[in-house]
């Protein structure tokens, strides 16, 4: 009666039965988890960076917003021109507080989306700022600042426009 499956002297195993041996099958699997993880870590870094795109796509639309109204009604804000010296910073305020910024007229369609966009905009705070470019300019310079925290840390957007003088002094 002869043998099966014998091995001969120095040579890989003989016989019918093909497959992975035990350590192919560690080594593929250590070598498919770690293809894993780079790819988890990949798809949340991608996360953090969509909604710190989305953070900052929203305080632009309210930095523009905000600006263009005090732009649009200089008269429903406070211009502490006298107490300001020349060249200095001062703080433009409305004249009647309102609550934090509004999310758009706009939502998405989807209930859950709707919700989501409406909350986001909680987060965000702005205030404006005037200046006098220059002792006797005709205009001033308006920067609106839009601010959130993201992560811990204080985020910011400004922007910057002009309104003639006359405009903010008949308005004060």
């Amino acid at each position: 009666m002869g043998r099966r499956g014998t091995f001969a002297r120095g040579s890989r195993r003989t016989g019918s039965r093909s497959g992975f041996t035990l350590l192919e099958m560690i080594v593929a699997l250590a070598v498919l988890s770690v293809a894993t993880g780079v790819m988890a870590s990949l798809f949340t870094g991608s996360l953090a960076l969509s909604a710190n795109s989305r953070h900052q796509r929203i305080a632009a639309a309210l930095a523009e917003e905000q600006l263009a109204a005090v732009l649009r009604h200089p008269e429903q804000y406070a211009w502490p021109l006298t107490a300001a010296g020349n060249l200095e910073l001062f703080e433009i305020r409305p004249l009647v507080v309102r609550a934090a910024p509004q999310p758009p007229s706009a939502l998405p369609a989807v209930k859950a989306a709707a919700s989501r966009t409406s909350g986001e905009y909680g987060q965000f705070s702005w205030r404006a700022y005037g200046r006098l470019p220059a002792a006797g300019a005709p205009y001033l310079e308006v920067t609106v600042v839009v601010g959130w925290t993201d992560a811990g840390r204080e985020r910011l957007v400004s922007l910057t426009s002009a309104i003639p003088r006359v405009r903010v002094e008949g308005a004060s």
